[in-house]
């Protein structure tokens, strides 16, 4: 069954179906590698399926894609601390290496294991936080560009962090995207989880009344 999950066509892509559902890009958009470099460097991802050389990751339910790589929060439990994964958080907490939302999405779209309006997307999902101060307006930038192109494929943000009311309202006017916004609150002590609880249920009750985010806590 998990085989079959992973090889069905189109939703993620294995190397027994390279190229998906996907055979052009959008006018103005050029591959930024091969099909076949893309995919020997996710061969060279960690065991977590990160892939720190394209910065678009293959992942269980679909693909990650990374802008960045590190997290100022710095939660106990983290899976990224230094040394527990392949390159851990590159040896700073602070997000680095970043690509500009253009670039992200070229690579997003050159990746022959993404499908248009079907795969689903994870912002962040692996290296970072997707809304933390220095990450929203690549963030947000993506987001808008990937609604432009007028792709309707599911995309997930996972945080503990907060928006303001006017950042709700920049991802209540997406036409096209389907996002998911994945809000995290375990009541954990600060030692163990340090960004503030009645903080983020605060946000949690605010974004929880949009109609139009599709909100998980």
């Amino acid at each position: 069954m998990l085989r079959c999950t992973f090889a069905y066509p189109g939703i993620v892509g294995t190397p027994d179906a390279p190229l998906a559902l996907k055979t052009t890009l959008p006018d103005g958009f050029q591959p930024v590698a091969t099909a076949q470099e893309i995919a020997a460097t996710q061969a060279m991802a960690g065991p977590d399926g990160l892939n720190t050389s394209y910065m678009v990751s293959q992942m269980k339910g679909g693909v990650s894609v990374d802008f960045g790589i590190g997290c100022p929060l710095m939660c106990a439990y983290c899976y990224r601390r230094e040394g527990d994964t392949v390159d851990g958080y590159l040896g700073s907490w602070e997000p680095t290496g970043f690509l500009t939302a253009d670039q992200a999405v070229e690579r997003l779209l050159a990746h022959p294991w993404f499908t248009p309006h079907v795969t689903p997307i994870g912002l962040h999902m692996s290296t970072s936080e997707a809304f933390l101060p220095k990450l929203w307006p690549r963030t947000w930038a993506t987001l808008q560009l990937l609604d432009r192109l007028g792709l309707t494929n599911r995309v997930s943000c996972i945080t503990k962090y907060t928006l303001s009311d006017e950042q709700i309202a920049c991802l209540e006017s997406l036409v096209n995207v389907d996002l998911d916004v994945n809000v995290c609150y375990a009541a954990m002590p600060e030692a163990i989880e340090p960004p503030n609880r009645k903080r983020r249920l605060d946000f949690l009750r605010r974004i929880l009344t949009s109609d139009r985010i599709n909100t998980l806590a």
